[in-house]
């Protein structure tokens, strides 16, 4: 199986074609995602890392350097830690509020502000080198 395969793959397993792809990863046509698909090229290192958050695989999979997909994102945090947090956004009256009204957007908006999102956190990861 070569990365284009496992791309290919794990596209399919979301229900999603090449242009649904392409949108989510920020990309303005399929033809990128195409010719992954295809081996005709390959993915640079920071479409790599995006695509394994997207489907939350790990980079060695999608390399096909590890057959194991999973990725324990648990295990590096402490999950009493991690518990604690979720019961702070639960609890959170506004924010669910705001993520009520969100989910009943417009999907296409809803991919906006994640790539905005990321934009923003991705921002702030660079501050922080």
């Amino acid at each position: 199986m070569t990365t284009g395969d496992r791309i290919k793959k794990l596209r399919e397993d979301k229900n999603w074609n090449q242009t649904e792809l392409a949108e989510r990863l920020g990309f303005k046509t399929y033809t990128t995602v195409s010719k992954w698909e295809s081996d005709e090229n390959s993915p640079k290192g920071k479409d790599i890392k995006r695509l394994a958050e997207l489907f939350n695989v790990t980079s060695d999979y999608l390399l096909c350097i590890d057959d194991t997909s999973s990725q324990n994102i648990i295990a590096d945090k402490d999950t009493d830690s991690l518990n604690r947090e979720i019961d702070k956004l639960v609890k959170d009256r506004e924010l669910n509020k705001w993520l009520y009204e969100m989910i009943d957007n417009n999907p296409d908006d809803l991919i906006r502000l994640k790539q905005m999102w990321e934009v923003m956190n991705s921002s702030n990861e660079n501050k922080k080198t």
